[in-house]
Protein backbone atom coordinates (compact mmCIF):
# COMPACT_ATOMS: atom_id res chain seq x y z
CA UNK A 1 0.00 0.00 0.00
CA UNK A 2 1.38 3.38 -0.94
CA UNK A 3 1.82 6.42 1.27
CA UNK A 4 -1.26 8.12 -0.23
CA UNK A 5 -3.49 5.13 0.52
CA UNK A 6 -2.17 4.96 4.07
CA UNK A 7 -2.85 8.67 4.63
CA UNK A 8 -6.35 8.39 3.14
CA UNK A 9 -7.06 5.27 5.20
CA UNK A 10 -5.88 7.02 8.36
CA UNK A 11 -8.01 10.06 7.55
CA UNK A 12 -11.09 7.90 6.96
CA UNK A 13 -10.52 5.96 10.18
CA UNK A 14 -10.15 9.21 12.16
CA UNK A 15 -13.31 10.66 10.60
CA UNK A 16 -15.22 7.48 11.47
CA UNK A 17 -13.91 7.58 15.04
CA UNK A 18 -14.95 11.24 15.39
CA UNK A 19 -18.39 10.47 13.97
CA UNK A 20 -18.91 7.58 16.38
CA UNK A 21 -17.75 9.68 19.34
CA UNK A 22 -20.28 12.33 18.33
CA UNK A 23 -23.05 9.75 18.03
CA UNK A 24 -22.17 8.17 21.39
CA UNK A 25 -22.12 11.49 23.23
CA UNK A 26 -24.73 13.62 21.46
CA UNK A 27 -27.55 11.36 20.29
CA UNK A 28 -29.97 11.01 23.22
CA UNK A 29 -31.13 7.49 22.39
CA UNK A 30 -27.56 6.22 22.06
CA UNK A 31 -26.49 7.94 25.28
CA UNK A 32 -29.41 6.24 27.04
CA UNK A 33 -28.46 2.87 25.53
CA UNK A 34 -24.86 3.36 26.70
CA UNK A 35 -26.05 4.20 30.22
CA UNK A 36 -28.34 1.16 30.25
CA UNK A 37 -25.50 -1.03 29.04
CA UNK A 38 -23.20 0.24 31.79
CA UNK A 39 -25.88 -0.45 34.42
CA UNK A 40 -26.54 -3.94 33.06
CA UNK A 41 -22.80 -4.65 33.01
CA UNK A 42 -22.64 -3.86 36.73
CA UNK A 43 -25.61 -6.15 37.41
CA UNK A 44 -24.00 -8.89 35.35
CA UNK A 45 -20.75 -8.63 37.31
CA UNK A 46 -22.68 -9.18 40.55
CA UNK A 47 -24.30 -12.41 39.32
CA UNK A 48 -23.11 -15.61 40.95
CA UNK A 49 -22.04 -17.60 37.91
CA UNK A 50 -19.55 -20.37 37.42
CA UNK A 51 -16.38 -19.43 35.58
CA UNK A 52 -17.49 -21.59 32.63
CA UNK A 53 -20.90 -19.89 32.42
CA UNK A 54 -19.30 -16.45 32.67
CA UNK A 55 -16.82 -17.38 29.91
CA UNK A 56 -19.67 -18.47 27.64
CA UNK A 57 -21.66 -15.30 28.27
CA UNK A 58 -18.56 -13.12 27.86
CA UNK A 59 -17.85 -14.85 24.54
CA UNK A 60 -21.38 -14.12 23.37
CA UNK A 61 -21.03 -10.46 24.35
CA UNK A 62 -17.64 -10.20 22.65
CA UNK A 63 -19.00 -11.78 19.46
CA UNK A 64 -21.94 -9.36 19.38
CA UNK A 65 -19.68 -6.36 19.98
CA UNK A 66 -17.17 -7.51 17.37
CA UNK A 67 -19.92 -8.00 14.81
CA UNK A 68 -21.48 -4.62 15.60
CA UNK A 69 -18.10 -2.89 15.30
CA UNK A 70 -17.48 -4.54 11.93
CA UNK A 71 -20.96 -3.69 10.62
CA UNK A 72 -20.59 -0.12 11.90
CA UNK A 73 -17.30 0.31 10.03
CA UNK A 74 -18.68 -1.24 6.83
CA UNK A 75 -21.83 0.89 7.00
CA UNK A 76 -19.68 4.00 7.40
CA UNK A 77 -17.60 3.04 4.36
CA UNK A 78 -20.75 2.25 2.37
CA UNK A 79 -22.17 5.65 3.29
CA UNK A 80 -18.99 7.36 2.15
CA UNK A 81 -19.05 5.40 -1.09
CA UNK A 82 -22.70 6.31 -1.66
CA UNK A 83 -21.93 9.99 -1.00
CA UNK A 84 -19.05 9.93 -3.49
CA UNK A 85 -21.26 8.25 -6.09
CA UNK A 86 -23.99 10.84 -5.45
CA UNK A 87 -21.52 13.71 -5.90
CA UNK A 88 -20.29 12.22 -9.19
CA UNK A 89 -23.83 12.23 -10.60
Amino acid sequence: MGEVEIKIGGFVEQKQLNTMQHINSDIAEVVQDNNDLEYLQKLYEKLHLTERDRDIIDSIFFCIKSRNDRVERLAYYAGMSDAIDFLKE
